[in-house]
């Protein structure tokens, strides 16, 4: 039987539904998975990647400032 190989989330990583991973990819810590993303490679740590294939869209800090917005 072949080795199962799964993605490794850090502490405060949020993913989004629908999110596939790569086989073995890494997120970073604090770093947030856009629904329906698809992650081919290691995502760095205080990020927020979407897209197919994911790419980083915003740094963490820059995601709580809209958000913030959009909950005022």
């Amino acid at each position: 039987m072949k080795d199962l190989f799964i993605f490794l989330p850090e502490d405060g990583v949020i993913i989004g539904g629908r999110a596939v991973f790569r086989a073995g990819v890494t997120v970073g810590k604090n770093s947030v998975v856009a629904m329906g993303a698809v992650v081919t490679k290691d995502v760095p740590p205080d990020v927020v990647v979407m897209g197919h294939p994911a790419t980083v869209r915003y740094t963490r800090d820059e995601y709580e400032a809209k958000k913030r917005n959009w909950n005022s």
